[in-house]
């Protein structure tokens, strides 16, 4: 996971962390986690994803008030 910390700390602050990775059906990389910079002051969940070059493609933070954390992330294949 040493690989990704680079590109991760542009979207993450100290407090932040991605806690896992998965690699999806388009080779690129998804790591989920949680973050305090988007939400009220308590964690947020975190999903990023980036391309297997470490580009940032994306990522969007979920919560409420309390606090919202992911640990683990599964890539499933699109049946449609």
């Amino acid at each position: 996971m040493a690989a990704f910390s680079l590109t991760a700390a542009l979207v993450l602050g100290a407090d932040d962390a991605g806690r896992t990775v998965a690699v999806t059906e388009d080779n690129c990389l998804m790591i989920a986690g949680y973050t305090d910079l988007a939400g009220d002051g308590n964690y947020d969940f975190l999903v990023m994803k980036l391309s297997f070059e470490r580009d940032l493609l994306w990522y969007k933070t979920f919560g409420g008030l309390e606090s919202d954390k992911a640990y683990t992330i599964t890539s499933v294949v699109d049946a449609a």
